[in-house]
């Protein structure tokens, strides 16, 4: 009989896990952008909710198995506690999806952006504005040797000119990602042999 009263008491709280889930899942479809392509943004909404509440169900079931509760006061302490580890679980949960994603750095509520001049050898004598081919500028974040989100930035290499020896091209690129790890330019000019 005990055990009704802890399943019933478990249920407001598996539907406070669906909806701390359905929060979370939504947050990290745009932290880690994930594709609505088929559904596929919704079925991890709604995955990561299901999972929420049968945590929410779980936990409140051990909850109120180890505290016991009769009647009373004893009933609304075990939500408590239940809704708080609850809770505490979900803060963790956030945080940890928060600290692993590629947010996009803004200054002032805008987007990041970044400028880059790209100094070509000395050796190298063709000017990169007669050049063809298609040039670019990649910023990459990397996780565990992996590419998890990439931003191509234009490369104006008609502005290109000589300084000092040198070639100066001007890049601009919004930066989308907040760790870069790798840096690709294709640079149609004639390259070095090693």
């Amino acid at each position: 009989m005990r055990w009704i009263l802890y399943f019933f008491l478990s249920l407001p709280v598996a539907a406070l896990g669906v909806a701390g889930g359905l929060w979370i899942g939504s947050r990290c479809v745009s932290w880690y952008r994930i594709s609505s392509f088929e559904g596929g943004s919704g079925y991890f909404v709604i995955g990561i909710g299901l999972l929420g509440g049968m945590v929410g169900l779980i936990t409140g079931l051990v909850t109120a198995g180890i505290l016991g509760p009769q009647e009373g006061a004893g009933c609304l302490r075990a939500f408590f506690s239940v809704v708080g580890i609850l809770v505490g679980l979900a803060v963790v949960t956030t945080g940890l999806c928060w600290v692993r994603a590629d947010i996009p750095p803004q200054i002032d509520g805008r987007p990041l952006r970044i400028e880059v001049e790209l100094l070509l050898p000395v050796g190298v004598t063709n000017s990169p504005v007669v050049a063809s081919g298609d040039s670019k500028l990649e910023l990459t974040s990397l996780a565990h040797q992996t590419g998890r989100a990439s931003e191509t930035g234009e490369l104006r290499v008609k502005e290109a000119r000589f300084e000092y020896r040198q070639t100066v091209e001007e890049v601009l690129a919004e930066h989308r990602g907040e760790k870069i790890n790798r840096l690709a330019a294709g640079v149609s000019a004639r390259k070095r042999k090693p």
